[in-house]
């Protein structure tokens, strides 16, 4: 199984890493064709501390936890703002949860694909479609109009209006960040070179070679 590494490279430093390392340099920037979705999850392979077999798992929590947190430092920006509270991590973290739930996607591995019978009459089995910052953003709007506490009323409008930048729809600064992934990370030495990109901020909760605005399509750290 070996041990999967992903660098997040602002200034370019790591690209020799990368190749020492039988690994691969993929350059992130808003002209750039490489597409990466937060929301993007994959069945992981761990051991099973009773049998000490190998066993597929599809951890949701794990994910809905890493996405929030990318997108709160998103929504925090390079003022570090202080209206980004613990109330407005909740917000995004329910949000964020229903994303999945929509697509019906649990912690049961199954729940990742769909069944459908081919031209062959051949059960075939895809991936579901998955979520995205875009689809994220309509639903916190539709949560924004709903909601009725005064207390979540500037933490709505205050990420509506900070994470608008992210969005396609609304023609985003920083909207390639909102499409469907197009790469897989599939060498064990991942370098994401960064260009144009000038938000910086550190994600990790443990150390990691680059500060951004976002968190990347799997395990970071």
């Amino acid at each position: 199984m070996g041990i999967e590494s992903l660098a997040l490279d602002a200034e370019g430093e790591y690209s020799i890493v990368a190749e020492s390392l039988g690994g691969i340099n993929v350059v992130l920037s808003p002209n750039s064709k490489t597409v990466i979705n937060i929301f993007d999850i994959e069945l992981e392979t761990v051991k099973d501390e009773i049998t000490g077999k190998d066993r597929i798992v599809l951890n949701v929590e794990n994910k809905v936890e890493d996405v929030t947190q990318a997108l709160v430092t998103m929504a925090r920006g390079s003022t570090r703002s202080q209206d980004v509270t613990e109330l407005t991590k909740q917000i995004i973290a329910e949000t964020v949860a229903e994303e999945y739930a929509a697509k019906g996607i649990t912690n049961d591995p199954s729940s990742l694909y769909e069944t459908s019978m081919d031209k062959r009459n051949i059960l075939a089995k895809d991936k579901k479609d998955m979520p995205t910052i875009g689809s994220w953003y309509k639903r916190l709007e539709k949560k924004a109009k709903e909601n009725k506490i005064a207390d979540y009323q500037f933490q709505y409008s205050y990420l509506l209006k900070v994470m608008k930048q992210y969005i396609r729809e609304y023609d985003g600064q920083m909207a390639y960040f909102d499409r469907t992934i197009n790469i897989r990370t599939i060498r064990r030495s991942t370098i994401y070179k960064l260009r144009y990109i000038t938000v910086r901020r550190k994600i990790c909760k443990t150390t990691c070679t680059a500060d951004i605005t976002f968190m990347d399509l799997g395990k970071i750290c």
